[in-house]
């Protein structure tokens, strides 16, 4: 059935679902062109910052200078050469008859001193190639230290300090001495104050040696930490290229220092160039793994950024220099600018995934790795085509800037491993609290749940044992006056016999009520019922009664069943010694066992004349108290001799 648009409910349902797909489609654009917008943000600023803090302040580099050749007697190379600033910025020119080995040239500016009688400071940016600063004839004082030669290095900002006596105060004149082969470069030259010259070199050396070496340090910690931490399954895919790529930058800046260099001359341009080249296989590898792309893409990416190494070795022995410069640094700023440009949107676009934002990307470290990424392709773009900015009087890039970034790189992970660690540790601890108040809850239950069965078992206990000793009572006491009332009709029985009878029977039901009323409660007051039962036969019989009682205060409970057959042991153990042994005291002690404090031992002794365990005599009292024992699942020992009898019985509650 169709409705007023004439779609049906199907086909309505199908525009809508690609409505709702390029709507998130057009979103995540628009947010991956933000990632990358805010990236551009926070680089250009620090980019533009870095470089007019390295510079001088009020002065500018001269237009043009002049060049004349110092190893050459040839009549075409008599006449000094003018050079003109180029967007380095630098005074470049191409020599058409390069030698063999390095030529020294010098490179002269002449200049008036406005200020006399005051030293005057000096600001190159860079010392690569520069063997000797001269004023007016006289050797210059450098004030930082100065690299000529150096493959990565020489880079740095130097500032030499111009006395003032060697000054006049016009027509002064500047020599550099610098060598070269195919092509002779001198740094742009900047005359100011000697103290804005040092500022100057302060800020360049901070962000060309002691940033990268802070930088060095501070990947270092973190990737110590990717190393040691224990991720999940998911996030140490992406943690190892996190891994790779921070050491491959921190070998790049270990390089940039001329801390790992080649001694050979022959190698040391290769040597440059692989560096760059291991770094950019070590960005691959990061981006790959961070994006999650597929494995094999790695497989084939770093396949092909092998070759490209083995082919450039080759190209280093097989053709002359320049030739492989030519070639690797082409090559070079050609790989570098595609895997920045589409690194930088295919990390971008990932991080603006639906799932992306929440799930497993970071903006903090999204925008990190985009500004790393921008400053990588700069430095290559800049290096081929030097790159100048308008606004800011011409300005034009002189230093390497990522290794500098790198503190910027790894101080921003440092935060963003702390902050994920921080909200783990509060997700734990939240967990933790509520994982603990649905314990306590359940705890509450659980022992609420435990003292209602606890009670219906002891309800159900005692009505057992009222059973029980129901059944004994009919069993014990009914059976035997049941027999004394048949032998009394019978004729058979005496009067003492039959009194003796009836003694017994109401002996008997008085334990067995002292149990029935003792039910749930503890040994401790067991005994003392039992102690005040049969004092008054002991105290009739002339025998002293001695009760030691050392057990804790919440004494083992025991069941009304035990306590009856203890109460029928103890009343023999007692009966026996009215009868037979002849004793004036006897002791009940007790305590519990030394060897097993489970056990309670529990000592019934006499001072009477004891008698033999081995015969005949001991009679059925002692097969009674045997019994009763085992009943109980007791052990039982007994001693007797000339001194007294002492039984002991251990059992457990």
């Amino acid at each position: 059935m169709k409705g007023l648009s004439g779609l049906t409910a199907d086909e309505t349902a199908l525009v809508d679902v690609e409505r709702e797909r390029r709507t998130i489609f057009d979103q995540r654009w628009v947010l991956a062109l933000g990632y990358i917008l805010a990236s551009q943000l926070l680089f250009w600023p620090l980019l533009i910052g870095m470089e007019l803090l390295s510079r001088p302040s009020g002065s500018a580099a001269p237009e043009t200078i002049s060049m004349s050749f110092l190893d050459r007697e040839h009549p075409s190379f008599a006449q000094p050469v003018l050079l003109h600033r180029d967007a380095v910025p630098s005074y470049s020119i191409s020599d058409p008859f390069p030698p063999e080995e390095a030529e020294r040239v010098a490179y002269v500016h002449r200049f008036d001193n406005i200020e006399s009688g005051e030293d005057m400071g000096l600001y190159m940016g860079w010392v690569r190639r520069i063997v000797a600063i001269e004023v007016n004839g006289t050797t210059v004082r450098q004030q930082t230290g100065m690299d000529h030669w150096g493959v990565l290095g020489g880079f740095e900002a130097t500032a030499f300090v111009i006395p003032a006596e060697i000054l006049e105060t016009t027509d002064n004149e500047l020599r550099v001495i610098g060598e070269g082969r195919s092509r002779k470069v001198a740094p742009a030259i900047y005359l100011s104050s000697p103290e804005d010259v040092l500022t100057a070199v302060s800020w360049g050396r901070l962000f060309d040696v002691e940033l990268a070496i802070a930088a060095v340090a501070v990947m270092a910690i973190v990737l110590l930490i990717v190393l040691t931490a224990q991720w999940p399954p998911l996030d140490r895919y992406r943690m190892n290229g996190l891994a790779v790529l921070l050491a491959a930058w921190i070998f790049k800046n270990l390089a940039h220092l001329n801390i790992v260099e080649p001694t050979s001359d022959d190698w040391r341009m290769f040597f440059t160039f692989l560096v760059i080249f291991i770094f950019l296989a070590a960005l691959c590898f990061f981006l790959l793994r961070w994006i999650r792309a597929r494995r094999y893409l790695t497989g084939w990416l770093l396949a092909a950024l092998s070759l490209l190494i083995a082919a450039l070795a080759i190209l280093n022995m097989t053709a002359e220099p320049i030739v492989f410069f030519r070639t690797a640094f082409w090559t070079e700023t050609v790989f570098t600018s595609v895997i920045c440009v589409v690194g930088m949107f295919a990390l971008a676009w990932k991080a603006a995934g639906r799932n992306g934002l929440m799930a497993e990307f970071n903006a903090i470290e999204t925008l990190l790795f985009l500004v790393s990424i921008s400053v990588i392709g700069f430095d290559a773009i800049d290096d081929q085509f030097d790159v100048m900015l308008p606004f800011f009087d011409g300005l034009a890039f002189v230093n390497y800037k990522s290794p500098a970034f790198g503190i910027i790189l790894g101080l921003g992970l440092c935060a963003t491993l702390a902050a994920q660690a921080t909200a783990t540790r509060n997700l734990t601890r939240k967990a933790n609290l509520e994982l603990q108040r649905r314990v306590d809850r359940q705890s509450e239950k659980l022992e609420e749940s435990y003292q209602r069965t606890r009670s219906l078992e002891r309800d159900n206990a005692t009505n057992d044992e009222r059973q029980r000793i129901l059944r004994d009572m009919h069993d014990g006491v009914g059976s035997l006056l049941l027999g004394l009332s048949m032998q009394i009709q019978s004729g058979r029985l005496g009067m003492d016999e039959v009194h003796d009878g009836i003694r017994k029977g109401i002996t008997d039901l008085r334990l067995m009520v002292t149990a029935m009323d003792g039910v749930g409660d503890d040994l401790i007051f067991a005994i003392g019922a039992f102690v005040q039962r049969v004092r008054p036969d002991l105290e009739g019989a002339g025998i002293g009664l001695t009760v030691d009682i050392n057990l804790p205060a919440d004494g083992p409970v025991m069941s009304s069943r035990k306590i009856l057959n203890l109460y029928r042991l103890l009343q023999e153990c007692i009966a026996n010694t009215i009868r037979h042994s002849g004793a004036e005291a006897v002791t009940i002690r007790v305590e519990p066992e030394c060897s097993n404090p489970s056990l309670v031992r529990i000592t019934v002794c006499d001072d009477g004349h004891g008698f033999d365990l081995d015969s005949h005599s001991a009679g059925r009292g002692i097969a009674n108290v045997k019994q009763r024992a085992r009943a109980m699942d007791s052990e039982l020992e007994i001693r007797s001799d000339s001194q007294g009898t002492c039984i002991t019985i251990k059992l457990s509650e």
